[in-house]
């Protein structure tokens, strides 16, 4: 199985890191919505290689969706990547708040 990484970001401005996690990966989200993570980001398909970007906040149960960090605001989920630590290389040296 390959691994699942979880980031946060303390900036809650879910559009600027959406362009910063796009320009340090070289890839592009699309918009989605659910009642269950709110306005989110996604980039991939279930099941291959992905990035969900939202908030650290949970519309359906009104509390934080991770709430062992409350001091992030911002959550980028990673799944399926073949090289995990060259994803986590990039963001740490190229999206500032992370």
């Amino acid at each position: 199985m390959k691994p699942f990484d979880l980031y946060g970001f303390r900036d809650g401005d879910l559009e600027s890191a959406r362009v910063a996690i796009e320009r340090a990966l070289q890839v592009s989200f699309k918009a989605h919505e659910s009642s269950y993570l709110g306005d989110y980001y996604r980039f991939g398909k279930p099941g291959e290689s992905t990035l969900i970007l939202r908030r650290n906040w949970d519309p359906d149960a009104d509390e934080l969706a991770e709430p062992e960090f409350p001091e992030v605001a911002i959550l980028l989920e990673t799944a399926y990547w073949d090289n995990p630590d060259g994803i986590r290389e990039v963001l740490l040296n190229k999206v500032r708040g992370i």
